[in-house]
């Protein structure tokens, strides 16, 4: 299934946002999704670690072990950054809007401007509403899972925001691609083309 799946793996974090969107409406109508059942956490906890035990597994097959293997902790992080990007993305694709294409500047210096933080204060915020909502409605009543998913949520996207507080090393050194191209090819042998 992942197989038949893998052209369309970089629509991954858009399963995301459907998840924001039920865990809103589970908040502010107080009904605990299955999914939330504490069978169901365990064995999808039973499933992350069975999946990640299979992933270590691509490590032997890595070009400079010593370098890139390892947990790939930051691509799962990306993956929740740029879920309200994609979702945009595809909004404008369903409504047929064709925006100018902005090209991300490759070098360094200053700040990376906001684009974690927008969007991820703006969800924290809903998520925050959906609770006071959720509150206002159910009092008491309202379920603690839901409570503890929503408080969850509202925290790593303030994390997430307070990231683009960061200052961050340029993404591209010209030296550094010279000196790591001399590295890869004492592994590899010398590569065509360069």
């Amino acid at each position: 299934i992942l197989t038949l799946l893998h052209g369309a793996y970089y629509l991954r974090p858009l399963g995301l946002v459907l998840l924001y969107v039920v865990l809103l409406s589970a908040i502010v109508a107080n009904v605990v999704p299955g999914f939330l059942a504490p069978q169901r956490i365990t064995a999808l906890a039973a499933l992350a670690a069975a999946l990640t035990a299979i992933a270590r597994f691509d490590d032997r097959f890595l070009l400079d072990p010593s370098r890139e293997k390892g947990w790939r902790w930051r691509t799962a992080i990306l993956q929740v950054v740029k879920a309200p990007y994609l979702a945009v993305a595809l909004g404008d694709v369903l409504l047929g809007r064709r925006p100018a294409y902005v090209t991300t500047p490759k070098v360094g210096g200053g700040r990376p401007g906001g684009a974690a933080a927008r969007p991820h204060l703006g969800l924290a915020a809903v998520f925050g509403l959906a609770l006071a909502v959720g509150r206002l409605r159910w009092g008491a009543a309202l379920a603690p899972g839901l409570v503890a998913v929503g408080a969850v949520t509202i925290a790593i996207c303030l994390v997430l925001a307070w990231t683009d507080t960061w200052e961050y090393p340029p993404p591209f050194e010209p030296g550094c691609y010279e000196a790591r191209r001399r590295e890869l090819e004492g592994l590899i042998g010398p590569v065509a083309g360069g």
